[in-house]
């Protein structure tokens, strides 16, 4: 992943300086992308939304190559992989609408550059430039339901993506309810309707209105908390919650092993929706497009705070998210059932400098509590445990937590396990060793502790000089952000006088096309639907901002200086003073 990663950025720095950038200039674009903070972690865990970034920067190389080269006739083998690399783009994630605006902007570059050569001439390079790439987008997008139709008998990517599904979930928003809730388009209300109308839906009633959809309800109140909303209902699901929540109701009621069956239901719960809401059964409202709330007047004042919340992501540091806790709606029986077969342990993944992990193990006594002792004062933190199946019944897992002094104080302090004889057992936190079992006999019984892992605070370099360089980073970024688009705009607006190629306003126009789409496409899902603001999601076009960054004050600098150099030839030199010469 890191090197597709870094070979991406290569790739598109080569472009840029093909198109007529300073190859200095390209070259610190090119580290801009590579040495981009969120790449240091975000690519640690891979997912199509992590693997978007590397095939978006190939795909933008590939379009700018052959924007150089499409006068040549010879172009076909980069008109091919360009098409292979928009192909992959397009069907890595579900919101591939948003590659259409570069597309456009493609099509319009074209135009404005090819107009003196004849319509015939434009329209071709269009086909070429845009068609063919579109064109192999959707071969591979029904290649892939293809093979879901032979294998599954649904022509679909997945069954969320399904026509029967999605028109089920554009049916139940259809239902005006009798007051409008944020964020939440189907309501308990309108649920609750849609029983009645449908025979279909009244299956899912049990589930969708039972641990599962309040699970689902209780996941989704983070959310609506988080935006400012009151306690709602609790069996008020907001719309990203929903839409996985009327699937796995599906799935639960017994329609999960078969996909086409999947859809077929879905197709039934649309048809009689629908037909309720014609025959004027149940309320109706417009909805253009599913998942968005239809009650836009009521959400759209929040897209300016979204789409600032947005692009904060790019300007900020980011972490990859790791859950840590169970699904709330899983049983007892099942989690006890998976840390059995998958001799799961109290493991937590992020550890905060100055912790220690591990558990400890009193066969003949039960553990009251754990703490850290310091040499340094009598305090007794009392340290969070969880139980450690894995290793015995009795076991008790800890994670130290972090220490409110440096390293020196850390090192000093002492792991105290307090038993509910009264008795105390401790042990140096200095002499611990990562997977080493320590015993301690006391009154003759054997005390095992294991330390599973230590992180020291500042102690690791590397970590540090990552720290260093990410404040970094993101200062330069926010003060440099304000020239960038100062250069761009300096840039557009020289158009007509040519001061700067062709083909860097075309790159610079077809960059900023795919960033600003991303961005506005998760700015609408964050004002109306789940949280938008998500790093990973933002990843795929994160280099790309900080590509666009070295570009736009590279431009500043250019075209200040072309603006002086205009102005002192327009005043003209001053006439050198004659010196008298001696023979």
């Amino acid at each position: 992943m890191e090197l597709t990663y870094c070979t991406g950025a290569s790739l598109l720095a080569i472009a840029l300086w093909r198109v007529g950038v300073p190859c200095a200039v390209a070259g610190i674009a090119a580290m801009a992308a590579i040495l981009h903070p969120s790449s240091f972690q975000l690519p640690n865990q891979f997912g199509a939304e992590i693997l978007l970034a590397p095939l978006l920067m190939f795909a933008l190389a590939g379009s700018l190559e052959w924007w150089v080269g499409r006068q040549r006739n010879r172009y076909w083998r980069q008109v091919f992989w360009t098409a292979l690399f928009w192909a992959l783009a397009w069907n890595v994630r579900k919101e591939s609408v948003v590659l259409l605006p570069f597309f456009g902007s493609m099509a319009f570059c074209l135009w404005l550059a090819d107009r003196s050569s004849g319509w015939r001439c434009v329209l071709h390079r269009i086909a070429i430039g845009v068609c063919i790439p579109l064109l192999c987008c959707a071969f591979l997008a029904t290649a892939f339901k293809a093979i879901n139709y032979c294998r599954w008998g649904l022509f679909a990517n997945s069954v969320i993506t399904a026509p029967g599904y999605k028109a089920a979930f554009k049916a139940l928003q259809r239902i005006r309810p009798s007051h409008s809730i944020d964020y939440v388009p189907v309501t308990v209300e309108a649920r609750r309707q849609a029983y009645e109308a449908s025979s279909s839906f009244k299956k899912l009633e049990p589930v969708l209105e039972g641990d599962l959809g309040k699970g689902w309800a209780k996941f989704s109140s983070e959310f609506t908390g988080g935006k400012g909303l009151g306690p709602l209902d609790p069996l008020e699901i907001s719309a990203g919650w929903f839409y996985w929540a009327l699937y796995e109701s599906a799935v639960e009621t017994g329609y999960g092993p078969s996909p086409a069956d999947v859809d077929s239901f879905f197709s039934k719960v649309a048809k009689e929706v629908n037909q309720a809401l014609a025959d004027g059964r149940l309320p109706a409202r417009f909805v253009p497009i599913a998942l968005i709330d239809p009650d836009f007047l009521r959400w759209a004042p929040r897209l300016g705070p979204s789409l600032s919340a947005v692009y904060k992501t790019c300007i900020t540091p980011a972490a990859p998210y790791r859950q840590t806790v169970d699904q709330p709606f899983l049983d007892a029986q099942y989690v006890h059932l998976f840390d059995s077969l998958a001799n799961r342990r109290a493991f937590h993944l992020n550890l905060a400098p100055g912790t220690v992990q591990g558990w400890v193990l009193a066969p003949k006594d039960k553990i009251v509590t754990l703490s850290l002792r310091s040499a340094h004062g009598p305090s007794l933190p009392l340290i969070p445990t969880t139980r450690r199946p894995d290793v015995g019944p009795d076991a008790v897992g800890f994670n130290s937590g972090e220490p409110s002094g440096g390293k020196k104080q850390w090192k000093s302090m002492s792991l105290v396990a307090t038993m509910e004889s009264g008795r105390e057992v401790a042990w140096e936190i200095k002499t611990l060793v990562p997977g080493k079992i320590v015993r301690q006999d006391v009154d003759g019984q054997s005390i095992q502790l294991a330390c599973e892992r230590i992180h020291s605070p500042h102690e690791s370099g590397l970590w540090q000089a990552q720290s260093k360089w990410e404040q970094s980073y993101y200062t330069i970024v926010r003060w440099t952000q304000w020239l960038a688009l100062a250069g761009i705009a300096l840039a557009l607006v020289s158009l007509p006088w040519r001061r700067t190629k062709a083909g860097i306003i075309v790159a610079i126009v077809l960059l900023a096309t795919t960033v600003a789409s991303r961005i506005a496409f998760f700015t609408i899902l964050d004002a109306c639907a789940w949280w938008g603001a998500q790093p990973r999601y933002l990843f795929a076009v994160m280099p790309l901002h900080g590509v666009l960054l070295v570009l736009g004050v590279w431009l500043l600098f250019k075209e200040c200086a072309a603006h002086l150099k205009t102005r002192r030839d327009s005043l003209g030199e001053p006439a050198q003073p004659q010196i008298p010469v001696l023979r």
